[in-house]
């Protein structure tokens, strides 16, 4: 069973890569499948968690925030007035799946939060997010019901903190939907939706209490200090410009968001904008750069494809470049330095 088990993580990693790279080259072409699929495939900190031999959640924490990102931007992608439980089923689905393979995930799906908050196109999107998240929260709820009273209320633990959080947020897409909201702009609905909803959650002791806990995986947590992967980008002078090179596909998600908000492309903006707040994420806490990454290497892969079908080949070459060859350099750099213990390592 352990030598089976020694197989998943690169199992994983591998089809993940290639699906995407399918993906995308069906969308844009061959050439930017294959950067897809090499921007998956290359930085370090990715390949780190996939190695032969090697079991933690961190190898799916990244095919778990795509999938919340594609039904997010899916969702805001579309313009017409119809209701689509099947939209709204999909990012429940995903949202549910990430918060019970690892808890701190949430972050993401308050992005898409965000996200939806302000480039849901009508009525109907913001009512499908609605349902969506509070589709989730009854799932975890659920899940809640099954377990002993003394359970821990922590950010650490799925359970009541989450629920609260879910339910929150479902009531602010609730609240944003209404005729007050729905037809005033994204920056004004946005504010007067979410910000009763967030004061009221966090004068909730269970809520409070968890949002400080999480709060370390940004800093102060003396424990989490002492771990490497929750250290910071950039507080080593001597390696920071190797960090700017992992770092830098986030710089083609930028340029993604600029052509996207050009082009008023919901879906792309959306993606662009989970990617950069996640690369945001991750200067402060290195732990959250196998969630960046891949998302960094699609949405780059994406403004790559972009820009070779209108013939700017110079611009998509240097989108490449950010996406593939600057974090390949770093590995090629860290590579060397990787070492793996015999047998099946676990993290928690």
């Amino acid at each position: 069973a352990l030598a089976a088990a020694a197989w998943i993580a690169p199992i994983v990693a591998a089809i993940f890569a290639a699906t995407l790279a399918v993906f995308v080259a069906y969308r844009l072409g061959g050439y930017a499948g294959l950067v897809a699929g090499l921007g998956i495939s290359l930085p370090m900190p990715l390949i780190f968690v996939s190695q032969l031999a090697r079991l933690d959640h961190q190898v799916i924490e990244g095919p778990l925030m795509v999938a919340i990102v594609a039904a997010t931007a899916s969702l805001v992608a579309e313009r017409d007035e119809g209701f689509r439980a099947r939209s709204a089923v999909m990012l429940a689905l995903a949202i549910c799946v990430a918060l019970f393979v690892q808890t701190a995930l949430l972050a993401g799906a308050g992005i898409a939060f965000a996200i939806l908050l302000a480039l849901a196109a009508n009525r109907s999107r913001l009512l499908e997010g609605a349902f969506a998240y509070s589709l989730a929260a009854v799932v975890v709820y659920a899940y809640r019901r099954t377990l002993p009273d003394d359970y821990p209320t922590s950010a650490w633990f799925l359970g009541t903190p989450h629920v609260l959080i879910l339910a929150g947020a479902s009531a602010a897409l609730l609240f944003a939907a209404t005729p007050l909201l729905v037809r005033r702009s994204a920056l004004v609905r946005a504010l007067i939706a979410s910000v009763p909803a967030g004061i009221l959650l966090v004068t909730l002791p269970a809520v409070w209490s968890a949002l400080g806990e999480g709060g370390g995986f940004f800093r102060g947590d003396p424990w989490l200090s002492t771990i490497d992967e929750f250290r910071p980008f950039f507080d080593n002078p001597v390696t920071a410009w190797l960090d700017a090179l992992v770092l830098a596909p986030i710089a083609a998600s930028v340029v993604l968001a600029i052509r996207a908000w050009r082009d008023d492309s919901r879906g792309r903006l959306a993606l662009a904008g989970c990617a950069i707040a996640y690369g945001v994420l991750a200067v402060t806490s290195r732990r959250f750069v196998y969630v960046a990454a891949p998302l960094a290497a699609v949405a780059g892969a994406i403004a790559f494809g972009d820009l070779l079908q209108l013939g700017r080949r110079r611009a998509a070459a240097f989108v490449g470049v950010l996406v593939v060859l600057a974090p390949a350099l770093a590995t090629v750099v860290y590579l060397p330095g990787v070492r793996r213990s015999a047998g099946v390592q676990t993290e928690a």
